[in-house]
């Protein structure tokens, strides 16, 4: 943390401002567990456990809202959504090839006598 988030004076490195001597140590450190979680976040991410990955980004944010958190968040869910569509557009096609098939083999069946 570079400024102090209330009067926006530099910091550079106290824990007190020096300007509205604001107590930032608490305030530092959350930050930093945010970091630290959605670091973690970016390593279950590479692993693939992408469910992992999403809840930690969202306590990071919960944490330390920061606009990249925000757009990995998003581009996940973009996936997500687009994953779900094609799965859905998947399974319309698999039933209806399901249902093609039971009509060829009720159309080439011999009749009743």
């Amino acid at each position: 943390m570079e400024q102090c988030p209330i009067c926006h004076a530099q910091l550079n490195g106290a824990d007190l401002c020096r300007r509205c001597r604001a107590e930032l140590g608490k305030v530092k450190h959350i930050k930093r567990k945010g970091e630290t979680l959605a670091a973690a976040a970016l390593h279950f991410l590479a692993l693939g456990e992408h469910a992992k990955a999403v809840r930690l980004l969202r306590r990071a944010n919960a944490l330390h809202a920061a606009p990249e958190i925000a757009w990995i968040l998003s581009k996940i869910r973009a996936q997500e959504s687009a994953g779900a569509r094609r799965d859905e557009r998947d399974s319309r096609d698999d039933s209806e090839a399901e249902q093609q098939v039971s009509q060829d083999k009720l159309e080439r069946s011999e009749p009743c006598r």
